[in-house]
């Protein structure tokens, strides 16, 4: 992934608070902007880009495409699974029903184990190849977009949203979408990359979530609490955690193995380096999710809300 350090592009106003935004650098020839009130950071976009012809082309679960799951969506998925899990005890007690809508539910893994925790489950995915093996697998409802929702269709105990705002061209618009199919005293349950954490923050260039056009928004806790409450949701929790196959390193070690790593920040936990600093950080009192100073190190953000 290619990157210039040098900020480019026009100020626009912030997608979030409508204050000014000022170029922040460009990543892969976008431009990507900070806004100097409330910090939120987007990428700026051609008049009339689709994201969406993106995430329809079987090539982005694949490794057939420009942008795609490394390794393919089930090597993903086989990292990540134990965490998409261990949300689901907390969305059981904060959820006031059964019936749970998953937008982004890709070929329905998460909704297979929301299931077997006793949920009523129902998908929406842009992928036509992605939603017929969820259709096959679960043989639930899975629609091609909020839109396609029957208009009869009541409202929703649990909405859940894990990796999704991220790739929003309007995200303060998606969540006001999301918040309509929330039924009152209802769950909203998200994940995103952490944008506050020390990779984001100290070596953006080097940041593997800064990768328009497949993630064009970038939040850190403030920022994706303002999204949700803006959008008439009250945050019940919010923090970070550890959620991917890797470990994050101290800036010092990255220095020091840069040369060899290639601007990698992270280490895979099973080598001998990384079963060091898994025990390094955990002395230093770093849970996966947990202490205050998780929300520096890890990577994903995890957000839970109700709407009143």
């Amino acid at each position: 992934m290619n990157a210039d350090k040098t900020p480019g592009g026009s100020a626009a106003p912030c997608k979030l608070c409508g204050s000014a935004a000022a170029p922040f650098m460009i990543r892969d020839g976008f431009p990507i902007l900070r806004c100097a009130a409330c910090e939120f950071m987007f990428a700026l976009l051609p008049e009339g880009y689709d994201l969406t012809a993106l995430y329809k082309q079987d090539s982005y679960w694949s490794e057939g495409g420009e942008i795609h799951y490394l390794d393919g969506y089930d090597h993903y998925w086989r990292g990540v699974r134990r965490y998409y899990e261990a949300r689901l005890p907390r969305i059981r007690a904060l959820a006031r029903g059964p019936r749970m809508l998953e937008i982004g539910c890709a070929d329905g893994k998460f909704l297979a184990m929301a299931r077997r925790h006793g949920f009523e489950v129902c998908g929406i995915e842009l992928s036509h190849t992605m939603r017929e093996r969820c259709r096959e697998a679960l043989g639930c409802p899975v629609y091609a977009s909020i839109d396609e929702l029957p208009a009869a269709t009541p409202p929703f105990d649990c909405v859940v949203a894990f990796e999704v705002v991220e790739h929003m061209a309007d995200p303060a618009a998606f969540m006001r979408q999301l918040r309509e199919l929330v039924a009152p005293g209802g769950l909203a349950a998200l994940s995103t990359p952490n944008f506050d954490c020390e990779g984001a923050v100290r070596t953006p260039q080097e940041f593997m979530h800064f990768s328009p056009p497949a993630h064009v928004c970038y939040f850190g806790a403030a920022t994706l609490r303002a999204c949700v409450e803006q959008a008439g949701l009250r945050t019940v929790a919010i923090e970070a955690c550890f959620a991917g196959q890797e470990v994050p390193m101290p800036p010092w070690m990255a220095a020091m193995l840069r040369p060899l790593r290639r601007g990698k920040r992270r280490l895979r936990p099973g080598g001998l380096i990384g079963k060091v600093l898994k025990t390094y950080l955990r002395r230093r009192g770093l849970k996966l999710p947990g202490t205050p100073d998780a929300m520096r190190w890890a990577e994903t953000l995890e957000l839970y809300a109700t709407r009143e």
